[in-house]
């Protein structure tokens, strides 16, 4: 996740909820930042945006869990704008204020990815006007040079680097993997499961009598995505990393640097035979990625805090609380 988007507290709903306020029209100011105002057509606005990106990720809205968070959202949507209001006036009086040429500039470079019906699309999908993206794409560009300023003189020192690696070794250790998958469907029968399981003992017996790892991913591994580079996924992952599931990188993890699983790893995508070709546990394997990790959460702390001293110094009427 972005640090930096961490940091606007721009937080992402869990639910949705049709705003309705009797005897309110659209024109009619459900908050003042510092004397800006904030309508009541730009606050269901951003509550539409919420409702549109939770359905573009499979968010079930009416689910039980979205529900009971209903009355939460329209509150936590006008807090979003301010936060917004607060970052672009305080960027402004810092003079980072992203200016029109700057969005314009960045607009084309995102253009230039999709076609122009794939870009209206997007759009849509987030119930977003090319008007409202440039909106966003002006708060983020002038968020992030704001941080930027504000943080710039944070550092880090080789004692705190040591300090952290010492007491955050475990959580640090990276590995990289190959691995084989036999499937099993998510209705599969008993048998079927029992079927692909003995498959994937017959491959752990093949590489006890010495079968090439590389070569049996090849020929029975049904991940299309690695079964070609010989079961690699060429990245290199933590205990927390969110892209593996619980139970592969428990699995993983449980192995030595050329070492592969003994019995096979279930997940809901079938059983995995997992393979260690890397680690890295050394302070000086690690130094660089300590680096970065604590200079984020620095930096971050320290915009929160400096972001909390604005918010508490400026003039904020929210009327939906009158």
């Amino acid at each position: 996740m972005n640090f930096k988007k961490q940091v606007l507290l721009l937080t992402v709903l869990l639910a949705f909820v049709v705003l309705t306020l009797s005897g309110c029209g659209e024109g009619e100011v459900v908050a003042r930042v510092n004397g800006e105002k904030i309508t009541l057509s730009e606050l269901n606005k951003k509550v539409e945006e919420i409702k549109a990106g939770l359905e573009s990720q499979g968010i079930d809205i009416e689910s039980e869990e979205g529900q009971s968070a209903m009355g939460k959202v329209e509150e936590e949507a006008l807090n979003q704008l301010i936060n917004e209001t607060l970052l672009l006036q305080e960027a402004e009086k810092q003079g980072v204020l992203a200016g029109d040429d700057e969005v314009q500039r960045r607009l084309r470079e995102i253009k230039k990815n999709f076609s122009s019906e794939e870009f209206e699309s997007l759009l849509k999908a987030q119930n977003l006007t090319e008007r409202d993206f440039k909106k966003q794409l002006k708060l983020q560009l002038s968020a992030d040079a704001l941080f930027n300023k504000v943080t710039k003189d944070v550092k880090v020192s080789d004692g705190e680097l040591r300090e952290y690696f010492e007491k955050n070794r475990k959580d640090l250790e990276q590995i990289k993997v190959a691995h084989i998958l036999i499937s099993v469907d998510p209705d599969a029968s008993k048998s079927e499961e029992e079927k692909a399981r003995n498959k994937a003992v017959e491959i752990i017996n093949k590489l006890h009598n010495g079968a090439d790892f590389s070569s049996l991913a090849r020929t029975y591994s049904e991940d299309s995505q690695t079964k070609e580079n010989g079961g690699v996924i060429d990245i290199y992952f933590t205990r927390e990393d969110p892209f593996f599931m619980e139970e592969f990188i428990e699995g993983a993890f449980k192995l030595k640097e050329g070492e592969f699983s003994k019995e096979p790893v279930r997940t809901t995508y079938g059983y995995h035979i997992i393979k260690v070709i890397d680690s890295r546990t050394s302070y000086e394997e690690l130094k660089s990625t300590i680096r970065d990790r604590l200079l984020s959460e620095k930096k971050n702390d320290v915009f929160v805090k400096y972001f909390n001293k604005i918010k508490k110094d400026a003039k904020i009427e929210n009327m939906l609380k009158k």
